[in-house]
């Protein structure tokens, strides 16, 4: 399961208020899903704030791993009732997760939507090349997919007045260059969700209610080594009020090497 939880449950990137109201919905989809691993964007890790310890105790995990974006609060962590060995991937932009989990590498991915396609293709480059099959890309990658279908001018004229006349350009542009997915494919990647019902994953009603303009950013992307039984995006009542995007969940199939 991987899951963008939008500012770690907090109301802003002040984390001064928690919102215990969609802290306790996330959780029922948690216990409801009861996946072996969560993978957590904007996850928050600090001494005086609720977070990534609390994640694996009250999510119901044995053990898990935070990695910062930066210098900062906010990254991504994930969660396994497995042994677990991870370890933070230095990629020049925001740090990434390597982990292994009963033969299998889970890479956690969660670069920032204001640079492009083809930066989000550089930076991931070398970590593909040094991944150990069978694998999994996982996360929010802040990019569409091109198999996906979008009317651009429905997506600038949502998105414009959501973020503002600028910022709302400049998102759309990035979104709909839609070259990083493409390059994941020409790597030997496969979209989990081949073959499965795809909808847009951000963003929620929890942001605005009535938006038009949704978009799939989430993502698992597999090796070709690994067989997808099942994917599916949870878009429950719960789901609609618990984070700005909706969590994607897997169910995989591989061969420990």
């Amino acid at each position: 399961m991987s899951y963008n939880i939008w500012y770690g449950f907090y109301t802003d990137n002040t984390l001064h208020t928690l919102d215990k109201k969609r802290l306790c919905a996330a959780k029922a989809i948690i216990k409801r899903e009861d996946p072996d691993v969560l993978v957590l964007n904007e996850a928050i890790s600090g001494p005086a704030h609720y977070g990534f310890k609390e994640y694996v105790a009250e999510f119901g995990f044995s053990t898990g791993y935070f990695a910062a974006y930066t210098d900062w609060f906010f990254g991504n962590a994930i969660l396994s009732k497995q042994a677990m060995h991870a370890k933070t991937v230095d990629t020049g932009h925001r740090n990434m997760i390597r982990a292994s989990i009963k033969g299998l590498e889970v890479n956690v991915f969660h670069p920032h939507p204001v640079i492009t396609d083809e930066q989000r293709a550089i930076i991931i480059a070398p970590v593909l090349k040094s991944a150990k099959k069978p694998f999994v890309l996982v996360g929010d990658y802040n990019a569409i997919s091109d198999e996906d279908t979008y009317d651009k001018e429905k997506l600038l004229k949502a998105w414009q007045s959501l973020d503002g006349k600028k910022k709302g350009r400049n998102v759309v542009e990035n979104l709909t260059n839609a070259r990083f997915i493409p390059f994941l494919r020409e790597q030997g990647l496969q979209d989990a969700f081949e073959g499965f019902k795809k909808v847009p994953t951000h963003p929620t009603p929890a942001v605005r209610k009535n938006f038009v303009a949704n978009v799939r950013i989430d993502h698992c992307f597999t090796s070709a080594d690994v067989k997808v039984r099942d994917a599916r995006i949870i878009t429950s009542q719960r789901a609609k009020i618990a984070s700005d995007h909706y969590p994607i969940v897997c169910n995989l199939e591989f061969k420990k090497k």
